[in-house]
């Protein structure tokens, strides 16, 4: 069965791998589907605005985790702002949709981003907090190493890097 699920941007075409289908359902979590993307949907200027947004969404809340001490989910989701700043630049570098992956290192690569070792560093140790929170049995060590100091130490350096990936989008 062929359906379109609309996000705020864009309408994809879905394939329902359910046989129960609710068409007003923005969130199909009730649902098992594949999306496709489509060529006739892609709109990079309003796909890079979406990523953006997002992200700036994200960056507020690492902000507000880290003042309410919860250190690993401030550097969970500082990897989210990252992660979602370097998908609109690949998708405003390369016009098309980004990759399916959480590696920022592999992300900036594939987007031609010219990276320096500082930055090829930094973009690896900031992928592991996706891995370090994600999963219960990384959570308690991660938890332990994810004090203020360090916590403190990685929010200034996604700051940093924020700020210049989104140099680069201009």
């Amino acid at each position: 069965m062929r359906r379109f699920f609309k996000s705020p941007h864009f309408v994809y075409p879905i394939v329902v791998v359910s046989k129960s289908f609710n068409p007003e359902c923005n969130w199909c979590d009730n649902f098992r589907i594949l999306i496709i993307m489509s060529e006739k949907s892609f709109d990079a200027n309003k796909l890079v605005e979406f990523w953006v947004e997002s992200s700036d969404e994200d960056y507020e809340a690492m902000l507000v985790l880290n003042e309410s001490h919860k250190f690993g989910w401030t550097l969970f989701i500082g990897h989210l702002t990252i992660e979602k700043l370097l998908k609109a630049y690949f998708v405003w570098s390369k016009k098309n949709y980004p990759p399916l992956t959480h590696n920022l290192l592999r992300l900036a690569e594939s987007s031609d981003l010219q990276l320096d070792f500082d930055k090829k560093e930094s973009l690896a140790t900031i992928t592991t907090f996706n891995i370090n929170t994600r999963y219960d049995d990384y959570k308690m060590s991660f938890k332990q190493k994810a004090d203020k100091e360090f916590t403190e130490k990685w929010v200034d350096e996604i700051k940093k890097i924020r700020s210049w990936i989104k140099e680069q989008l201009k």
